[in-house]
């Protein structure tokens, strides 16, 4: 898979540093700008209107002694408001008694962290801090996307029960096939049989169906030349002008888990998202996105297809390649200014 870019990568986590003394300021955003992005505030109102804004802070670092409101104050106004409520916070403070602790804990507070501050304490409590945030909101993801798909005693059984130890996440790069078809919009009979030929042909090329994706057809693949071979079978088995295929490289959050005896693999990151809008104003053939023209670029040079370039993609100017067979080319792109795959 070839490097990621920028678009392909997930954000940086949003750490708010909040502190009236521009010393600490500027302690705390050396020691994380690298790995996080620093948001700074200097009083209690910039900080909860920065916490208000979006997306939203991913952990607070919060002093308690400031001029115009107190760090106990903002949090409690944080928990107040159901936008903010879940944000994490950490206290980071001269105050060091027993009884401001404990006061700090009472409202909410994840953490407190003395001043002057260990660099390596830091480091090492907001990194702790950040992976439960992140493992918490994955947790959430995948039972809003299962609660429409399993039965109640199995979701139960799988969040509630001992099946929660099994849930397993991971970041992973993944060739994602995405396919809209006009079969979809026949019958349950048709669409079932849709559906169970996709998988086969899918199954063929070692990839297999996210079947808990209810905004799309959407498969799953370790290597990107499978997934183009899925692509161009599907095509020449239903038509090129009746599928509308998207074809994505990229790095995506993969849950594992188990149903019953059965192993289960679904995304929940906002990868298919993504892909849907890169594909919303193409027309009939696979639609590829630029990591995915990388990593193909042999495999497109000696298919039995043009590629052609559209520089639609999120409003951006990324290239997104439109692979069509050679038989519809003229047809569907007669006139087109758009230049073809480059030899290297």
């Amino acid at each position: 898979m070839p490097d990621p870019t920028p678009e392909d990568l997930p954000p940086l986590p949003r750490i708010l540093v909040v502190d009236d003394a521009p010393d600490s300021l500027w302690l705390i955003n050396e020691l994380l700008k690298d790995r996080y992005e620093v948001l700074q505030a200097a009083g209690g109102e910039e900080a909860l209107a920065l916490a208000r804004s979006e997306p939203r802070p991913d952990l607070l670092l919060l002093d308690i002694l400031m001029p115009d409101m107190d760090g106990y104050e903002v949090l409690r106004r944080l928990r107040q408001e159901p936008r903010t409520a879940d944000i994490p916070v950490a206290f980071m403070s001269a105050l060091s008694r027993d009884e401001q602790q404990r006061q700090g804990r009472d409202l909410g507070a994840v953490d407190y962290l003395t001043k002057p501050v260990d660099v390596r304490a830091v480091m090492s409590r907001v990194e702790t801090q950040l992976l439960e945030r992140r493992q918490a909101r994955r947790m959430e993801a995948l039972g809003e996307r299962l609660a429409r798909q399993l039965p109640k005693e199995q979701w139960e059984a799988l969040f509630r029960g001992e099946g929660r130890s099994g849930i397993a996440f991971e970041l992973l790069p993944v060739s994602l096939l995405l396919v809209q078809a006009a079969y979809m919009s026949g019958s349950v009979g048709d669409r079932s049989e849709f559906l169970a030929q996709v998988a086969e042909l899918a199954g063929s090329q070692g990839g297999t169906v996210d079947r808990y994706e209810r905004e799309a057809t959407v498969l799953l693949f370790e290597q990107p030349a499978a997934a183009l071979r899925t692509a161009m079978a599907l095509q020449q088995r239903y038509g090129a002008p009746n599928l509308r295929l998207g074809l994505h490289d990229m790095p995506a959050e993969i849950a594992r888990f188990s149903c019953g005896q059965t192993a289960e693999r679904t995304l929940v990151g906002s990868e298919v998202s993504a892909a849907r809008r890169a594909t919303a104003h193409s027309g009939s053939g696979i639609t590829l996105s630029p990591a995915a023209c990388a990593a193909l670029r042999e495999e497109l040079h000696s298919c039995r297809s043009r590629v052609l370039f559209t520089a639609r993609y999120e409003g951006n100017a990324l290239r997104i390649a439109q692979l069509l067979p050679l038989e519809l080319e003229q047809a569907r792109w007669a006139g087109s200014d758009r230049a073809p795959l480059p030899a290297s």
